[in-house]
């Protein structure tokens, strides 16, 4: 016996409501939707040298703001060096480096460009009293071992602990080129560090330390620059600074060129000059 009535509901109720298939289906496109917008985001990863490391992240945020669509990571030091070899192996598409060179970089089938250059200064603590300048001379008996206590240097007696960095820093070797004495020191005194950041951290955590680096990575932190007899750092004569790079291999992408024209252009002049740094090349 058929219900032509019941037949005629199941049928319209079957027609409503949808199938399993379908609905797995739905979920699938859903799912893929993240996916699909993540996709739609490029990513450049710039590593290096600690020298430049905070004037890049904040070209990086302004670039990132300008360009929505793109992402760009500085992430923590690896040195020149490590910059250098992450792009020749194809693991990176720009790189970081300080006090190179077009020469250098070719050499290793690398291009160059120079973008900004940035004060090397000599830092305190914060609670170093009575010090806000310091001669070649008296950083010298800092770095030889010779001055050891703050009252050497004009300031409240106190025991001076020096913050030093390895043989092939760039702003190690911007110190020993420019300042009288310091070729003939073989091993600076005090703890060593080997990338900037990590000297930054430990000038801010350690009362009574002294230590060297670009000007760039002391800006809005816990230190004090000091004048350099007399000189600020972004004075004319100024004689210490550390030349900041970047570098490529073959013709960069797309996303790395804009990157490129940003740096070079006003806006990443701008930026640069917040930074501490003096811009170099196009929009200086």
């Amino acid at each position: 016996m058929t219900f032509p009535g019941l037949r005629h509901t199941v049928k319209e109720d079957a027609m409503k409501k949808p199938s399993a298939v379908a609905i797995l289906l739905a979920c699938c496109l859903l799912c893929l939707r993240p996916a699909v917008g993540l996709a739609q985001t490029e990513v450049l990863v710039i590593p290096g040298t600690g020298d430049s490391q905070a004037v890049l992240r904040g070209l990086a945020e302004a670039f990132m703001r300008a360009n929505p669509g793109a992402r760009v990571e500085v992430p923590d030091s690896v040195g020149s060096s490590g910059g250098r070899k992450a792009v020749q192996d194809g693991k990176a598409t720009l790189g970081r480096v300080a006090n190179s060179s077009t020469e250098k970089e070719a050499a290793g089938g690398l291009a160059y460009l120079e973008f900004a250059r940035t004060p090397v200064v000599f830092a305190v603590h914060p609670g170093v009293e009575g010090v806000v300048d310091i001669t070649p001379e008296q950083a010298l008996g800092v770095y030889s071992g010779t001055i050891r206590d703050w009252s050497g240097l004009g300031g409240r007696p106190g025991k001076i602990y020096p913050l030093a960095r390895e043989e092939g820093d760039s702003s190690w070797q911007i110190v020993r080129e420019k300042l009288p004495g310091f070729k003939d020191v073989a091993a600076p005194a005090g703890k060593v560090f080997y990338t900037t950041p990590e000297t930054v951290r430990a000038l801010e955590e350690h009362a009574g330390t002294i230590a060297f680096g670009p000007l760039a990575m002391f800006t809005d932190r816990k230190a004090r620059v000091l004048s350099l007899e007399g000189i600020p750092p972004l004075g004319s004569d100024y004689p210490l600074f550390t030349r900041l790079g970047l570098i490529w291999k073959g013709k960069p992408g797309p996303l790395a060129q804009r990157f490129l024209d940003f740096v070079r252009g006003p806006q990443g002049a701008a930026v640069i000059r917040r930074n501490s740094c003096v811009p170099v090349g196009q929009g200086d």
